[in-house]
């Protein structure tokens, strides 16, 4: 009975160590637990503030990306402005200065005296001189040469009207009467050139370059008109 006393009071001290371990080390679990989720909560709390940075950083990077979009086209605007004004000043009365994007520039214009002389005049040229028309080179080169020259002063006459035109309106003078662009072959009109600031002059000269090829049909009209 006694051995049984002994070893019954050695179980029971036995369970009371293994409790106080277990309880220990449950104390420290907790401890650990509680430090854990401290260390958690203080991470999430960085997490969430480098996030409010993180948006306000992007904010900032989409607000200075338009800024920077909106300087650089304000630069480049100027910029074409700038180079309209240095390039009105610098081709204006300089014939040296040929502006490439120009169709009607000098080099091109002689490209199409040059087919002309090649296509229109030689045919014509040959028919005059045939068996049909039976009349001399020298008359007929004399003769298509007069029909080129009446041409080209009633188309430099008519352009200069419409140039003086287009001045008097953009200079709020009264719009010209529609006589005034009824002209005929070697009239010449008295209204005085208008002067103008070179920039603006090179932009009317530019919107009227832009309806030459519009206009040349009505220009042929005209000039056989005028000659029947």
């Amino acid at each position: 009975m006694q051995t049984i006393i002994s070893r019954l009071r050695d179980d029971y001290k036995l369970l009371e160590s293994d409790k106080h371990r277990l309880e220990s080390a449950n104390k420290q679990a907790l401890e650990r637990e509680t430090l854990y989720t401290t260390k958690v909560q203080s991470l999430e709390s960085d997490i969430s503030e480098k996030e409010n940075i993180l948006r306000q950083l992007q904010d900032e990077r989409t607000h200075i990306k338009a800024e920077f979009k909106a300087v650089h086209a304000n630069k480049e605007s100027l910029l074409t402005r700038l180079s309209e004004v240095a390039g009105a000043k610098l081709t204006e009365g300089n014939t040296e200065i040929t502006d490439l994007s120009d169709p009607n520039r000098p080099t091109k214009i002689g490209e199409r005296f040059r087919e002309i002389y090649d296509n229109e005049w030689t045919e014509a040229l040959e028919e005059l001189t045939s068996k049909c028309v039976g009349i001399t080179d020298r008359i007929a080169v004399e003769f298509l040469l007069n029909v080129m020259m009446k041409s080209f002063r009633f188309c430099s006459e008519t352009l200069r009207i419409q140039a003086d035109n287009c001045y008097r309106c953009f200079e709020e003078f009264p719009a010209p009467r529609s006589k005034d662009l009824q002209i005929s072959m070697g009239e010449r009109d008295t209204m005085p050139t208008i002067s103008l600031k070179g920039t603006m002059r090179k932009r009317i000269d530019g919107i009227r370059k832009g309806v030459l090829s519009a206009m040349e049909p009505v220009a042929k009209e005209v000039v056989v008109t005028a000659r029947t």
